[in-house]
C-alpha cells in the first residue's frame, strides 16, 4: 500500500499499514459489532463506501449491507476504524 491508497487525510499512515498486506496463517471466528455502526463511522472518517472497500479489500455489497444496517460488521474491522477515527482525532 502506498500512500495514494489511503483517503484524503490519512497518507500519513501508509508505512503502518505495509504489514497489513500478508493473509492470516490460520482461519479463526471473528465476533460482530452492532448492525449499523459502519455508516457513522465511515461518515466521521469521510470515507465512501466504495473506497473504504478499496481500502479493506471487502466488496463494496459487504460494507453498503453493513452501512445499512443489514448486517453486522466483523467486531475486527469495527475496532480498526475506531483506531483510525481515534488517530484522526488527536491529529493536528
Amino acid at each position: 500500500m502506498n500512500k495514494a491508497d489511503l483517503p484524503k487525510g490519512l497518507s500519513h499512515l501508509a508505512a503502518a499499514f505495509e504489514s497489513y498486506n500478508e493473509p492470516p496463517s490460520q482461519s479463526v471466528e471473528i465476533p460482530l459489532a452492532p448492525k449499523g455502526s459502519a455508516a457513522a463511522s465511515l461518515a466521521r472518517l469521510g470515507w465512501t463506501q466504495g473506497a473504504f472497500a478499496e481500502y479493506s479489500g471487502y466488496d463494496r455489497r459487504t460494507i453498503g449491507r453493513w452501512t445499512r444496517g443489514e448486517s453486522a460488521i466483523p467486531l475486527l474491522v469495527e475496532r480498526h476504524l475506531d483506531l483510525l477515527l481515534a488517530i484522526r482525532d488527536r491529529l493536528p
